[in-house]
């Protein structure tokens, strides 16, 4: 039998979903029955992940509980975290910021965000909620009000 140790050093992967009810992000280990816990804001994914791993197991490890080993997770494209995690990066756009987040850092309320995506064509709805990238937060900062100017040319200069 694997020491306690050894255990928390084995690399686990978990999967992240958007909370669409109350925010934030739920965090799963697929191997580890019943380990999961939330982070807001996203940033906090990783360590509250590496903390429910590490009770989950030591709880599992004091009760006598059998803990399965990690399964293959090479060919999904998982890269390893210290201290026995894993986590999947996606190498198109992430959308990884609620309308919530968004919200708070535009000024604006959580519906007007989503009326601003939908005008713009930004961020992507799962469900009843949105989900924005860095580049969206951009797109939909407010812009000045008003027709743009137009660059005199020179002909009508002359």
């Amino acid at each position: 039998m694997a020491t306690l140790d050894e255990i928390v050093k084995r690399s686990y992967s978990f999967r992240v979903d958007a909370d669409l009810d109350a925010g934030g992000w739920v965090i799963r280990f697929p191997d580890l029955p019943g380990c999961m816990t939330q982070a807001d804001p996203f940033e906090e994914v990783g360590a509250m992940a590496q903390d429910a791993f590490e009770g989950w197991a030591t709880d599992a490890y004091e009760m006598g509980h059998d803990i399965p080993v990690p399964s293959d997770t090479d060919e999904h494209g998982f890269q390893a975290w210290p201290r026995g995690l894993a986590f999947t990066q996606r190498s198109d756009r992430n959308p990884s910021l609620t309308s919530r987040e968004v919200a708070k850092r535009l000024d604006v309320t959580p519906r007007r965000t989503t009326a601003l995506a939908k005008e713009r064509g930004v961020g992507v709805q799962k469900g009843r909620d949105w989900l924005f990238s860095e580049d969206d937060v951009v797109a939909l900062k407010p812009r000045s009000p008003g027709r743009p100017r137009k660059e005199p040319t020179a002909a009508s200069t002359a």
